[in-house]
């Protein structure tokens, strides 16, 4: 959810995204707190690199495998 302050000068580049496509969607989800619902894709970019590691070796993928892993950075939760 958005949670920048009222009147600050940042703004997520999806809320840009949304303008483009619907002026009124920034408004809902900012004024209105609607939040979208995590898609399947999001839900899968959360397993581990172990259980990934451990599905290519059942499957007999040749190495080198490369699993992308999620970084976190101190300014970006």
């Amino acid at each position: 959810m958005y949670t920048e302050p009222l009147y600050s000068n940042r703004i997520p580049v999806t809320m840009v995204k949304d303008h483009v496509y619907c002026p009124a969607i920034p408004w809902i989800k900012r004024f209105l707190g609607y939040t979208e619902p995590r898609s399947p894709s999001m839900e899968t970019a959360r397993v581990d690199a172990s259980y990934k590691e451990k599905v290519a070796e059942d499957l007999g993928l040749p190495k080198p495998w490369r699993i992308e892993v999620p970084v976190q950075g101190k300014s970006f939760p």
